[in-house]
């Protein structure tokens, strides 16, 4: 006995509409998928639309933006960024060269981002092309002004305090903001360091000899106040017992402890004798 199995021919049409289906599904999907865009916090977003001119200025705040699928959005961190320097070259007024090791810490200005992102496109270029560059120009723009002593000594927080404000301004051409700076360390090799310490042992001596001086004159001055004092007084005394000679009589009865003395001899070469003494 044989059975004739056939096989019901599949429609040609059904399975094309499935396919056009799935495309479509896939095709929104990737265009929803394409057109939003999520900009975190603490984050802006530079769109480029190569249909529209190329890189627009219009900033994307942070949340969730909807785009063109074919745009595409790049993200900039407006986070403090730390870049540390360790190798900062300057020359001073008396041609001398030191090396300096800073920190610097910056963000992006969200109104300039995309001045920011036109020029430098990533941060790791903006560290490369434009803080570390900037930091050297503005080191080297101060430090001329002033000798080795001076920057390592009395005028150090100037010589740093002009640093920062002149960084500052030559960041914010550049659409950065500079959110402090901190100078690590300052080497102007040993020979020049010694002789600076040198100089400020030699300096500390002058000034302890100085107060030695000041406070010896000082005490002079006071011993002599007080020999002054004491001679005045010892002259208003003398002039007054020779004045008024009763003083020493009403001295001697303010000092007389009431015994009356064993012997005493008058004008008239008699004598009292202390009869009670044998008693």
């Amino acid at each position: 006995m044989e059975f004739d199995l056939k096989m019901p021919k599949p429609n040609a049409k059904k399975i094309s509409g499935i396919v056009i289906a799935v495309v479509i599904i896939i095709a929104v999907v990737v265009f929803i998928s394409r057109s939003l865009v999520v900009i975190p916090a603490n984050t802006v977003g530079i769109r480029f639309a190569p249909f529209s001119g190329g890189v627009q200025d219009e900033i994307l705040e942070e949340g969730m933006k909807i785009v063109m699928p074919w745009d595409l959005v790049y993200k900039i961190s407006t986070e403090v960024q730390s870049k540390r320097i360790d190798k900062v070259y300057g020359q001073t007024k008396d041609a001398q060269f030191l090396t300096i090791a800073i920190d610097v810490k910056y963000k992006v200005d969200k109104a300039l981002a995309f001045e920011v992102f036109k020029n430098f496109k990533t941060m790791d270029n903006v560290d490369r092309d434009l803080i570390i560059p900037t930091t050297q120009r503005a080191v080297e723009g101060v430090t001329t002004q002033y000798n080795i002593i001076e920057i390592l000594g009395s005028e150090r927080n100037s010589v740093y305090t002009t640093i920062e404000k002149d960084l500052n301004e030559r960041l914010q051409s550049n659409g950065i903001s500079l959110h402090s700076i901190t100078f690590l360390d300052t080497d102007a090799g040993e020979d020049i360091e010694q002789a600076i310490r040198a100089e400020a042992v030699a300096k500390k001596a002058v000034e302890t000899a100085e107060q030695n001086r000041m406070k010896a004159l000082k005490d002079a001055e006071r011993r002599i106040i007080e020999a002054q004092a004491e001679a005045e007084e010892k002259r208003i005394i003398a002039e007054s017992i020779s004045e008024n000679p009763e003083i020493i009589e009403l001295e001697w009865i303010k000092k007389w402890n009431g015994i009356l003395p064993e012997v005493m001899s008058g004008e008239g070469g008699g004598f009292i004798l202390d009869l009670n003494k044998g008693e």
